[in-house]
């Protein structure tokens, strides 16, 4: 048998034709792999922004309930404080007007104990000014004194009184008893008793 021989860049134009028609369904397999890859990668962008958008949008409305909250929190902390100073003006003023009263009732007190011990000092300078009045109201007799003393005498002694009442005759207007006179006491014996009569 005879043997053919096939030129060398034969085997080689064969291969690279094998190689060729094999590679054309790679490739149009390796395209079709790249087209669903990149079909999904599209979709997995797509999905991805819209998960970053949805993202933004709550983190903004997150921003705006964080700005919210620190808007009230900043009203009711001012509402609080001037509750607070609400609350401390009127302590002042309670404590104050308590203040005033215990002022008041000291007053009252002291001015009280004054007043007694005022009336208790009058009453005794009274009792004393009333006694020193007659002590020495004896002890000096003023001329208003002697002149009714005389006046009395005079109209005890008249025998028609002005001021007293009339005396009836047979009754003396004095009645005293009798002294013995120089001339009775010269009668009677120097060793017998004076006798009174």
């Amino acid at each position: 048998m005879c043997k053919t021989h096939y030129p060398r860049y034969i085997l080689p134009a064969i291969i690279l034709a094998i190689v060729f028609l094999s590679s054309c369904d790679d490739n149009e397999r390796v395209a079709r792999v790249s087209q669903e890859a990149a079909a999904r990668q599209a979709e997995q962008n797509k999905e991805m922004a819209q998960q970053n958008q949805r993202i933004a949008e709550a983190a903004k409305e997150l921003v705006q309930a964080d700005a919210q909250a620190r808007m009230e929190q900043s009203v009711m902390h001012k509402d609080l404080r001037a509750d607070q100073a609400e609350v401390g003006k009127q302590r002042d003023q309670l404590e104050a007007e308590r203040k005033q009263i215990a002022t008041e009732r000291k007053w009252d007190q002291l001015l009280a104990s004054a007043i007694q011990d005022l009336g208790v000092f009058l009453v005794i300078a009274a009792i004393i000014g009333f006694c020193w009045y007659l002590l020495m109201g004896l002890r000096h007799e003023t001329v208003t004194d002697q002149a009714v003393g005389e006046l009395l005498i005079q109209e005890i002694v008249a025998e028609n009184p002005i001021l007293l009442p009339p005396v009836h005759p047979s009754h003396p207007a004095l009645e005293h008893p009798r002294i013995p006179s120089i001339s009775t006491i010269k009668e009677c014996k120097p060793d017998s008793p004076i006798s009174k009569t």
